[in-house]
């Protein structure tokens, strides 16, 4: 079953298979702390959610080990904390066409491993409603005790 399965999701499971953290197989992968300058996430990066997630009301954070080339395209992704019901395939494909400035080491661009955090949120149609005055806010005049209730000329 495990052969069927996309690549993020492979490396994956073999991490926890070998109970360790995600780490790439190339040695020339650099990581953040081993660079000049890191790299970085230049464009928006909010992954859409789904029907089954938002009915479900599932909403939370997941984490995603990425491997940004020399180009600054994202070469490998591997899930470090899956969130399920299929968000984190949606996250895969939203960090696959994300834009990253590339990591230097030595004035040249070189390969780095980037830990990426995905939020996804719950959204509702009442959340785009605009709030409906009530009969005590429709009335425009104070309500504080005073000279400020009275009414002035």
């Amino acid at each position: 079953m495990i052969a069927s399965l996309p690549g993020f999701w492979k490396l994956y499971y073999q991490a926890v298979a070998s109970q360790a953290d995600y780490r790439p197989s190339d040695p020339a992968i650099y990581r953040q702390g081993g660079v000049d300058q890191k790299a970085r996430l230049l464009s928006p990066l909010e992954a859409p959610s789904n029907e089954y997630a938002q009915a479900n009301g599932v909403a939370g954070m997941a984490l995603y080990h990425v491997v940004i080339g020399p180009d600054g395209k994202p070469q490998e992704i591997v899930v470090g904390r899956p969130i399920g019901f299929g968000l984190d395939e949606s996250a895969a494909e939203t960090i696959r066409k994300a834009s990253f400035q590339p990591a230097m080491k030595d004035g040249k661009a070189v390969p780095v491993l980037l830990d990426v955090v995905v939020q996804f949120r719950i959204y509702s149609k009442r959340t785009n409603q605009p709030a409906k005055p009530d009969a005590e806010t429709a009335d425009a005049r104070p309500k504080l005790p005073g000279p400020y209730s009275g009414v002035h000329p």
